[in-house]
This record gives structure tokens, sequence and C-alpha cells, in this order.
């Protein structure tokens, strides 16, 4: 028995199938249409095959101001065949009307307390059993609610049967205080407190009142996807506890079994589409992570990348923490800052920082402006800023330490021109980089506007040389050269050097004997010779003092070592630019993997008679001169200066091993830049 007041008597025209009901359109808040889904069931429950189980199926009106009583009766008729018409049932309805007497008004009044009551008595064996467990769960009308579970917009004093709110199924108490057994309500979406299609969020009510949310489709079983996102981040912006909803929402930030940890975010692929929504309040308002934080993941925070480590301690300083994305986090809300917006918020403060500060340009500036405009690159703004720790470019714009001008300082903005400026031209780099490398060798104060002057006149000799050695038919390199403007292609001069590497693997030899410098021939190369005054050096075994394993000396030298006289504050310099060294040759062999070979070569020597040659190749190996490098060390921890000279060293000496015939010409100059660009390039990275 269904029981419900304030229903007026309704109009038997209801009962025809199909008729529009005008108050009930799309933009109502109402559901339904005339009982026909009821007029269904009723068909259904007189129709079924067990018709025994069907008793009756009655609807009562009574209207206890006018005294009357109005009684719909649902039955089954059969009609005969006739014609084509074959025997079948049909739904019919008995209406009847009669006077209530007084005992039936004041018991009704009694009883209801109203003046209308519309009553449906259904005589169906199992079917209260069957309302209860089916209808019941899906109906909040019915539910006792467990307030602390809930992710909703009002309290337990305050909700009555309404407010939003979002809730898990399991812990719910069961209805009836469990007088029907372990019954729960049913997950889904409600409206009104109706439930109408299954649940977004796996095993949740979602429960929706208010104009928030409509019905759609057909049969009244849908709602529209953005607008129950809408209603969802409602809930979340006026939930009424929000350390709860913290609490819950937690797992997005951290790498945890979320499926156990949080029944709100049982469903990834719908909460998602609310991140995406509502992306800012549940990072800032609900999870607290200051605004203005970036986000990095632990993969990129262990990149040595001098330029994000200089980035990262240098936006905490400026209050914009970075935030590390843990393992497992939601992609969704801890989105990786790229490299471009990363370089852009640093901008953002040194340009703050610099407003008002009114400086002029000056030396440094023109040096630089100098350098630029000789690689192509005219537009580039040159900016100095003592906020700046390395060197990097951002948009059209050079950001560069306010500090004296070393070697290693400029060739690290001469890199970062060459990566990330349009319009260098690739010849112009490394003609001043040779030129840089050349007329700042070893030095380790800073570049003045003379010495830049000396430096681009150089470059501008090696370009000339280089160019006058393409159009000669006896080229040791080959390269194609561009129909417009003549422009070496760089990879050309790369697969060049590849070739030739390839070329001298075989026939290489080790020997231990007595050696000394390689005599080298005439060559175009000017003033810049090979031939120095030198000793001969044999290998002579050394502790771990000196490094370990053997070192090519000369004769006083192998003495001095063998009666263990040398010199000590030397010795412990030798170890040290041993390890330099290693370094070096490590980083040219990650810079091209096929100079392994020719690599094993390289021998440490210390000639203690000569320190006018840094290093030669005698034909069959590559030796370095220590000795000439110890007046550069001047600390225990060498700067990463001395690293660059021994690549140097290094590389012009392979140079000489792949092209022994080539002098200091631009064939060996070609080879040799070629390297030192590709290691360059390595160190950018």
């Amino acid at each position: 028995m269904i029981e419900q007041q304030y229903t007026y008597p309704i109009a038997s025209r209801s009962l025809d199938t199909g008729v529009v009901d005008t108050s009930k359109t799309s933009d109502s808040n109402q559901a339904g249409g005339f009982g026909d889904g009821f007029k269904t069931a009723a068909v259904a429950l007189i129709s079924n095959a067990k018709g025994k189980d069907f008793t009756s199926l009655n609807w009562f009106f009574y209207a206890l101001e006018e005294k009357t009583k109005i009684s719909w009766a649902f039955e089954g008729l059969t009609k005969e065949s006739i014609a084509t018409f074959a025997k079948c049932k049909v739904l019919q309805v008995v209406i009847e009307k009669s006077k209530m007497s007084e005992h039936e008004i004041a018991k009704l009044s009694k009883e209801e307390g109203g003046n209308y009551v519309m009553r449906q008595v259904i005589k169906v064996k199992n079917i209260g059993k069957a309302f209860l467990e089916k209808a019941v769960p899906m109906f909040t009308v019915f539910w006792d609610l467990d307030e602390g579970s809930l992710v909703s917009t009002q309290g337990k004093n305050t909700r009555g049967l309404g407010g939003d709110f979002i809730g898990p199924v399991s812990l719910q108490p069961d209805i009836f205080q469990g007088a029907l057994g372990s019954l729960k309500p049913k997950a889904g979406v409600y409206v009104r407190g109706i439930w109408i299609r299954n649940s977004k969020i796996k095993d949740t009510i979602m429960s929706f009142y208010g104009n928030r949310l409509e019905v759609t489709g057909r049969d009244r079983n849908e709602v529209d996807d953005d607008e129950l996102l809408e209603a969802v981040a409602y809930i979340l912006h006026r939930c009424n506890d929000m350390e709860h909803l913290r609490m819950l929402l937690t797992p997005l930030r951290q790498s945890v079994n979320k499926t156990d940890s949080s029944w709100l975010l049982k469903s990834p692929a719908f909460f998602n589409r609310v991140i995406e929504q509502r992306r800012d309040f549940i990072r800032h308002d609900v999870l607290r992570i200051p605004r203005g934080s970036i986000f990095i993941s632990d993969k990129t925070a262990k990149k040595k990348n001098p330029f994000f480590g200089w980035a990262s301690d240098f936006l905490k300083r400026n209050n914009t923490p970075l935030i590390l994305i843990e393992k497992g986090s939601n992609k969704y809300l801890f989105e990786e800052i790229d490299e471009y917006e990363l370089t852009g918020r640093c901008v953002e403060i040194i340009k703050s920082n610099m407003k008002g500060s009114g400086k002029k340009k000056g030396t440094a500036h023109s040096i630089f402006t100098k350098f630029l405009r000789f690689m192509g690159v005219r537009q580039a703004k040159v900016v100095f800023s003592k906020d700046v720790g390395v060197a990097f470019a951002y948009d059209t714009n050079i950001y560069i330490p306010e500090c004296a001008l070393s070697r290693e300082l400029i060739i690290r903005v001469l890199n970062v021109c060459h990566s990330h400026l349009e319009g260098v031209m690739p010849e112009n780099y490394s003609s001043l980089l040779e030129a840089l490398l050349k007329t700042m060798s070893g030095r380790g104060y800073e570049c003045t506007a003379e010495d830049a002057t000396r430096i681009v006149n150089k470059a501008n000799r090696i370009q000339k040389e280089a160019a006058n050695f393409l159009h000669t038919t006896n080229k040791t390199i080959e390269v194609s050269l561009d129909d417009e403007d003549m422009t070496p292609h760089y990879d050309l001069y790369e697969k060049a050097l590849n070739d030739l590497i390839n070329e001298k693997r075989t026939g290489k030899a080790n020997s231990g004997g007595s050696i000394g410098p390689g005599s080298f021939g005439l060559d175009d190369a000017g003033d810049d010779d090979c031939l120095r005054p030198s000793s001969a050096m044999s290998s002579v075994k050394v502790d771990d003092k000196f490094g370990g394993g053997s070192i090519l000396c000369d004769a006083s030298t192998a003495a001095r070592i063998q009666n263990k006289t040398f010199d000590k504050k030397k010795r412990d310099k030798i170890s040290i630019l041993r390890g330099v060294l290693d370094k070096a040759c490590t980083i040219i062999q990650k810079s091209i993997p096929s100079l392994n070979d020719f690599l094993e070569e390289v021998y440490v020597g210390y000639d203690g008679e000569n320190d006018s040659y840094e290093a030669f190749h005698d034909g069959e190996r590559i030796v370095i001169n220590v000795y000439a490098f110890l007046p550069k060390l001047v600390k225990k921890n060498p700067s990463q200066t001395m690293v660059h000279d021994f690549v140097t060293v290094v590389t012009h000496e392979l140079a000489h091993a792949l092209m022994p015939n080539a002098g200091h010409g631009p064939g060996w100059r070609a080879c040799h830049m070629n390297m030192i660009m590709q290691v360059m390039r390595t160190l950018e990275n």
C-alpha cells in the first residue's frame, strides 16, 4: 500500500497513452507524464506468466471536503479473436465514484490529516518484498546517512531531504536500521531523491537537488555529462568539511594505491575531468599548494643541467617554490613546467628586480654585441644581471651573469647563442670559438675590449682561410656548398670526420719504448706551429700518490721518481691534473663515441725540462705534457676552464692523428673544430 497526501483526483483521460503533459516540458523541474511508467508496470503485473500471483491493483482517491471516494480498478480483459485479430488480454480500468460515510471521513482525517489522499493498493504475491529490496534502495527518502562519510553542501542538522552530496555506499548504515537485513542504498546518480542512472564514481551515491541537474533522455534515465561535472564541482566548492575533502584528495599528489585510499578517486577518468575544470581550486584551496608553484619531475630534478640547478635556487629565493612531482601523482593536477616556461618565470623576476636600476651599457655589453654581430645575430638584446647565475637565452635575448668575462663564461654564452638563437651562422660560430680558444688560451683574467677585437679579427682570418681551402681542388674533407650563400653544411663535416675515424681504426700500434715529439712539416698555419724544444721520454711506473699506473718522463724526472726525491707538491699537482685529463677524455668520448679507440692512445707525459709545449702526436700515440699545466693549477679544485683546456689540447692532437699530413692548415682546422663543436653540444646538454 502506497499513500500520498495532497493529491487531487486525476482525470480519467490520463489513462490514455502518449498524452503530453504541458506542465512537464524540458525546461520544467518535473519528470514523468501521466503515469505511463506505472501503466506499463500494471500491464506487466497482470500479464505475468504466473497469473495466479496477481490479485488486484487499485487506486483510491479520497476527497474529504467533497465527501467523495473515487476508485480505479486495473484489470485484465480478455478479448476474443475477430477477423485477423488474435485473441488477447488488454488492460482496462474500471472507475467508480461513491459518497463517503461520516465514519470513513473521520477515520481518514485522523490517519492522514489532509483533505486529499491517494492510496494505491497492489496485491501481488511477494510484491512487498520486491518493493523493499528493489525500490527502497533507489529513493533517498527511505535512508539514514552517515554524515561524516559524505562530501556535502550541508551538515546533518540542516539537510532534511535536501542538500547535494557524494558519498560511498559501503559506509552508509543499513536501511531501516537493518530490519530488512544488510540492505544498502543503491549506487547511482540521484535527482531530487530518485535514482536516475549508474554512478559516474564507482560505488558511490551522487545526489543533487535544486536546479543544478535535470534528467534527460526519452525514458528520463540519463543526465548531461557537462551538467553533472558542474554539479560535482558545486559540491566540492561548497563542501561543509574541507578537511575531510582534503584527506580524500591527498592521494592525488602521492604515490599510493588510490582505490584503497579514497573512494572519491575510484573512477579517475571522470574525476580527471573535474580536475581539468577546477584545477586551481583543488590544487591551492583544497590541497593547500602555494599559488605560483612550479612542478618538476624527479627525473628533471636529477639532471645535471647548470641552468636548471641555478633556476631552481633562484626561484626558491624569490618566493616561487619548486615542488617535486611524486611518482604516481595525478598528471592533470601536476603538470611539469617546460624549460621555456621555467625560463620565462626567471626572466619576469629578473626584469622586476632591474626596474629603476638605470644601469648604463658597459664594456661587457659592447664585447658580446660584437660577438653576436659576428655570428650573424643583430636583433638579440644582451642583458647583464647580478641575479643571473648561468647564461641563458629567452626569446631573442641573452641573459648573462654580471661578473668578470672569463673564457669559460664567454664559451658558455656562445654555446647558448648557437643552440637557442635563430640566425647564428655555424661557420661563424666555429671560427669565433676557435679564435677565442687560441687568443685566451690558458688565461684566467677578464676579457677586454682589445681582446674581443683581436678574437673577432682572428675569427675573420680563420674564415678566409677556410673559404680559400673550400675552393681548392685538393680537399681532405669534402663538403657541400649552398648555392645561395656558399655556407658549409656542417653535418657533412661530421660525416667526413666519422669517415676519417673509421679509416684510421686499423694499423694502430702500442710501444712502450723511448719516444719524443713528432716532427711536422711546414704548413700554412702562420705562427701556429707544434714544433717546440722537447726531451726524449720513457715510461716510469708511479704509485697512487702520482695517480697510479705509469707516466712518460724525461730522464732527470724519471731518476727523481725512482730515487723518491721528486717534489711532493708537484707530485700532488700531477695527480690532480691527471684527474682533470681523465674528465676531459670522458667528455670527448661521450661527445664522439667513435673516438674511443684513439682516446686509449692518450698518455700522460712529464717533460720536466720543457714547458713550451702542451702535447704532441708521434704517429702512434698522443702525449699530454702535464708539466706545462702546473702553473695553471692554483688550487686543489680545478675550474671548468682547465677541463676546456685539456679538451682543446686533446682534440688538437686527435686532429693531427686523423690528418697526419695536413699540418695546421684549413683541413686540420675543420677536423679540429668539428670535434670541438660536438663536445660543446654535449656540455650544453
